[in-house]
């Protein structure tokens, strides 16, 4: 034992002069791979790995920006189903109070309406806007790339509160650096008006130092996406909801009872966009009406063009304002075919689309779907033979639709992913 003791003391005695002896050239480095608020506002290209941190935080974490996650929205409505979590769906139950929010809370749905999230990046946000105007300045491009990640992080503050609003309308307005010494006790809730009013200040500042999409990197803010989320903004706050049909709480409603007033205001920031105020924006593909009987050709081409919209890669067509992509092996990740793509290729089957939601697309002719036409009274079962299948194609509830269905809906039958180069077999239920 006593051997032992000695050794070890040897040991601590060799190791503790090879330190002392090299403490200078070893220890008193800064570190490589991370940096504080001190360090952070002493160089600008810090900065600008920050404001995209906050960018990432949009969505509620990093893994899925802006909000891609494995619960859709849509499935707290009547169109799709979420079936991993029924148990949880408060908005069914009539369970959903401020300290139960079911599903609405968890990491799988959509942070972006869960406060805790939206505040923690409203914090970064604030932090950044703090320092900024230490950062030094060492040329005129270091004063033009300040003013413009300013200008930038106003709009995610705005779009960050904006989201914040359409969940619990006046919230808290934080626009400073916090200090933990402070007593948040004494911060409250601010009025419906002063949180509209507070984020419509952070999107004209956006809009002044932002430039327009064809002079800044694909997926950061432009002129136009600050305009569209003033757009969007005023065109929430028009609902009966928000104007007194529900509370005349001013933490809810606005007390001015001028609808009027804020149908007009959200009615001008839209034609502004519309007008090419804010840059060039267009439908993409033919818009003008389509022919009154298309032929399947068409149907696909118009498929094609919607599902495009958010299949595209590499530059963005003028339909896009503002969006992420998520392109393999170039950062931002998702697992959407994972989580919500057909059991038979190993997937998880989630957010499927409701029947009502399927019904309610057309046919091709532009009337309406009815599933009991050939045998009115039926409303579940369509049950035909080979034989009548070929003479009427139509019978199957899936053929002659209308091509928004084609593009979103993988009904029985639909292609979607090639079989025949993996021996008919494809497992992408993996991240």
């Amino acid at each position: 034992m006593m051997k032992i003791i000695y050794k070890c003391g040897v040991l601590i005695a060799v190791v503790s002069v090879i330190t002392l002896g090299s403490c200078t050239d070893v220890l008193s480095q800064d570190p490589v791979d991370s940096f504080n608020q001190e360090s952070l506002f002493q160089d600008v290209n810090l900065v600008k790995a920050y404001l995209y941190q906050c960018y990432d935080q949009i969505g509620g974490d990093q893994e899925n920006v802006l909000g891609m996650r494995e619960d859709l929205l849509s499935s707290s409505t009547d169109e799709t189903l979420n079936i991993h979590r029924a148990g949880n769906v408060t908005f069914t139950k009539g369970t959903l109070s401020p300290s139960y929010l079911g599903h609405f809370g968890f990491k799988q749905f959509y942070r972006w309406i869960v406060w805790e999230d939206l505040y923690k990046n409203i914090t970064n946000v604030n932090t950044l806007l703090g320092g900024i105007d230490n950062v030094p300045v060492l040329s005129s491009s270091d004063e033009q790339m300040i003013a413009q990640i300013k200008a930038e992080a106003y709009f995610i503050r705005a779009f960050d509160y904006t989201n914040l609003l359409r969940s619990y309308g006046g919230v808290v307005l934080l626009d400073k650096t916090l200090d933990i010494h402070e007593d948040f006790s004494t911060y409250k809730r601010s009025t419906l008006q002063e949180t509209v009013d507070f984020i419509l200040a952070d999107i004209d500042r956006a809009i002044a130092g932002l430039p327009d999409k064809t002079a800044i990197e694909q997926g950061r803010a432009t002129k136009g996406a600050a305009a569209t989320l003033k757009s969007r903004l005023l065109s929430f706050v028009t609902g009966e909801l928000t104007n007194g049909g529900f509370s005349t709480n001013a933490i809810v409603s606005f007390t001015d009872g001028d609808r009027k007033a804020h149908l007009e205001a959200a009615k001008s920031a839209a034609k502004d966009i519309m007008d090419g105020k804010y840059g060039h924006y267009s439908l993409t593909g033919y818009n003008g009406e389509p022919p009154a009987n298309l032929t399947q050709d068409q149907v696909q081409a118009y498929a094609d063009n919607y599902a495009g919209i958010f299949l595209q890669k590499g530059a963005w067509d003028d339909e896009v304002i503002f969006g992420v992509q998520y392109v393999n092996k170039q950062g931002n990740q998702a697992y959407n075919n994972l989580y919500w793509g057909p059991n038979g290729y190993s997937c998880w089957g989630n957010n499927e689309p409701t029947e009502d939601l399927v019904r309610q697309y057309e046919m091709s002719d532009g009337t309406p779907f009815v599933w009991d036409k050939y045998n009115p009274g039926e409303e579940n079962i369509r049950a035909y033979t080979k034989e009548e299948y070929a003479s009427d194609p139509k019978v199957n509830p899936y053929v002659g639709r209308e091509p928004r269905f084609y593009a979103s809906v993988l009904y029985d039958g639909a292609p979607w992913r090639e079989r025949a180069a993996t021996n008919n077999k494809i497992e992408i239920g993996s991240k």
